[in-house]
Order: C-alpha cells, then sequence, then structure tokens
C-alpha cells in the first residue's frame, strides 16, 4: 500500500510503516479519532470531528496525484449495460 502526494509539481511517496489497514472508511475515521493513526477520507465524512477538535487537518498543502474512488464487481460476471456504463465514466 502506498500513498502519493503533490505538492507544487513535487511527485512525493512516502515509505509508510503500519500496523493495520482497513477498507472501511467509518473504522478508519473511528481509529483516527482514537489517536491509532492517521487516515485519508473525504473531507465531508471528518467535517464534524474536525469542527469539534476530535480531528486534525494534516497534509494540507499537499494534493492526491491518482482518483480515491474504486469500483469492486467479480471479473468473470454478467456487466448490465448501467454497470458498463459506470465503469466507462470512471474510467475518464
Amino acid at each position: 500500500m502506498h500513498w502519493e502526494y503533490q505538492q507544487n509539481d513535487n511527485i512525493i511517496k512516502p515509505e509508510l510503516r503500519y500496523n493495520a489497514v482497513v477498507n472501511s472508511n467509518l473504522l478508519a475515521q473511528n481509529m483516527a479519532v482514537d489517536g491509532v493513526g492517521i487516515c485519508w477520507l473525504p473531507e465531508h465524512m471528518v467535517a464534524d470531528d474536525l469542527a469539534s477538535g476530535n480531528l486534525i487537518e494534516v497534509l494540507a498543502d499537499y494534493a492526491i496525484t491518482y482518483p480515491g474512488h474504486y469500483l469492486y464487481f467479480p471479473k468473470n460476471s454478467y456487466k448490465s449495460s448501467a454497470l458498463q456504463a459506470l465503469i466507462d465514466v470512471l474510467k475518464m
């Protein structure tokens, strides 16, 4: 797992050492509030925790360099036209 950031024209790929990796935004948020580490979440999700001081923003001067959305679906399953349209839009 890696995080990649951009500051101005510089691409930064920090070496991460971690004890936990989760695939749930809510769990990541709760772990960050509990002081376990940092998380990378949509601003609207953590707005209340930021406002209350439960969380603080770090790396505010950095931008992500790739989209943060992923779509998972079975590789060998039938894809409806609606699913295929969504896949095509997300690939843009």
